[in-house]
């Protein structure tokens, strides 16, 4: 009944909204990298458009990105007042365009509240106009809001790793409805996995969100059979140690996740120099977009406060993200905004037309 009032706050909270704005224009023109993009991406001024519901919530909305588009850094809030510190912010989608940005966390410093980004978000043109990002902001009650920040080149977050990002249904207690985001940090020299992340999940006593808990040490073991055309990618534990993305030490007792490409589903080629970004392939009805990756696995972890065993199931299963087929930001459902269960495309799209994981190529074609 909990996750339902909860799921059914978010779907409200994104309905209703007053006249009530406030307008920011930031000026940051963006740089370029070897491993982020071969386009310019420098751009006009941004827009942001702050709109308060009936209640109380607030919508963050950025107008008129050029595309691609990428949003990472931290927004800060001044002189806010948090009635319940942890997570405030759910995920943030688009007028349709491809895209997707995570909120990492919402931290709570006195007086201030700073919502830090992981990752980017991509937009692409689909033909539906100007790009938006709707932003969904829970508990806050001033309105004195400073925004900085916003864009910078993804090689100064990971400079010397690849995230590659997927989305899966999970069990127990999470921080949106139904679903974990589990990340791959790649070497990029090498392509090796050199840690692991999960994201989403929370302490089922307190119901706030752990942040992302990142493990340090993990084994891949990749199997193909060139015969089935099948390749699959099983990450297990190695003499693994884990913590919180505070540095807070969290035990995680097992996991086992499997990643298997979905050949023959109508994925993408990006290499093809044709419409992938901005053409019907990603705006239209190309049904690959949900197809491409299947991962299933779990993962254990101690409870901080009892000790006891947590079992998290981790699918692709579409059974585990109904809870969020309502969810709407933007003008769109989540899973038709971006691929719930496939791999996070602006990895793919940012000078990564192939993936490599652990040496191997995947290279998902149409």
């Amino acid at each position: 009944m909990k996750k339902i009032f909860t799921l059914l706050f978010f779907v409200f909270a994104t309905l209703s909204a007053m006249a009530q704005e406030k307008t920011i224009t930031v000026t940051q023109p963006m740089t370029t990298s070897d491993n982020v993009s071969e386009s310019p991406l420098a751009r006009d001024d941004q827009t942001v458009v702050l709109t308060k519901n009936e209640d109380g919530t607030w919508d963050l909305t950025m107008k008129d990105l050029a595309a691609p588009s990428f949003l990472i850094g931290d927004i800060t809030f001044k002189d806010v007042t948090v009635e319940d510190p942890g997570y405030h912010v759910c995920y943030i989608t688009s007028n349709g365009a491809v895209g997707k940005v995570e909120s990492k966390s919402s931290k709570y410093y006195g007086a201030e509240l700073v919502l830090q980004i992981n990752g980017t978000a991509e937009l692409s043109d689909n033909g539906a106009g100007a790009q938006t990002i709707d932003f969904s902001l829970f508990n806050y009650s001033d309105e004195d809001f400073e925004v900085k920040g916003l864009f910078a080149p993804k090689s100064e977050q990971e400079p010397d790793m690849v995230a590659q990002t997927y989305y899966v249904g999970t069990s127990g207690e999470t921080t949106c409805p139904g679903m974990a985001e589990l990340y791959l940090y790649l070497d990029q020299e090498t392509s090796d996995v050199v840690k692991l992340g999960i994201g989403g999940l929370a302490d089922v006593n307190t119901e706030i969100g752990y942040g992302t808990i990142y493990v340090e040490g993990v084994k891949t073991t990749v199997t193909e059979d060139p015969d089935a055309g099948t390749m699959t990618i099983n990450i297990t534990n190695d003499n693994s140690t884990a913590a919180t993305e505070d540095g807070d030490p969290i035990t995680v007792k097992s996991f086992d996740i499997d990643i298997i490409p979905n050949y023959g589903t109508g994925g993408y080629d990006l290499d093809d120099g044709g419409d992938d970004f901005g053409g019907d392939d990603f705006g239209g009805d190309d049904p690959g977009l949900d197809n491409e990756f299947i991962v299933k696995g779990s993962i254990v972890i101690a409870d901080p406060t009892t000790g006891a065993d947590v079992k998290y199931e981790l699918s692709s299963d579409e059974s585990l993200i109904t809870a969020i087929k309502g969810v709407k930001g933007g003008n769109a459902t989540v899973p038709e905004v971006y691929s719930v269960d496939g791999m996070k495309l602006e990895q793919m799209h940012k000078g990564l037309n192939i993936v490599r994981l652990n040496g191997k190529t995947i290279k998902v074609v149409k």
